[in-house]
């Protein structure tokens, strides 16, 4: 997506496709960084452009895009299990970590996966 986004033609019509019952993943093709909260941010703020206001997506949708519906894109029925380090200095203090999983964090967070 954020790859896609800086060639300017990953603007799709995020609000459009929800409201249509399409189901939207993220991904990535570079090879150097993948970070799917990153992702998941870049979609976020596509979404919010695009409607000219903010709660397009809410943090629930945002994280279903990045796993059920994702997973459903390649045929999976779910991804495996991850375990996020709530120790971790980017969730240190935080109240509302899934928020702030796709607010601000990277994939560092993540000490686990399946």
């Amino acid at each position: 997506m954020t790859t896609e986004a800086n060639l300017g033609d990953g603007f799709l019509p995020v609000e459009r496709l929800l409201h249509r019952g399409i189901g939207i993943c993220i991904g990535s093709d570079s090879n150097v960084r993948i970070d799917p909260f990153e992702e998941l941010r870049e979609l976020d703020g596509i979404a919010r452009r695009q409607a000219g206001r903010r709660d397009v997506l809410t943090v629930d949708a945002l994280l279903s895009i990045g796993s059920d519906e994702g997973a459903a894109s390649l045929g999976l029925e779910a991804w495996p299990e991850i375990a996020i380090d709530a120790a971790h200095p980017q969730l240190r203090g935080v109240g509302e970590p899934l928020s702030a999983l796709v607010a601000g964090c990277s994939a560092d967070v993540v000490v686990r996966s399946g």
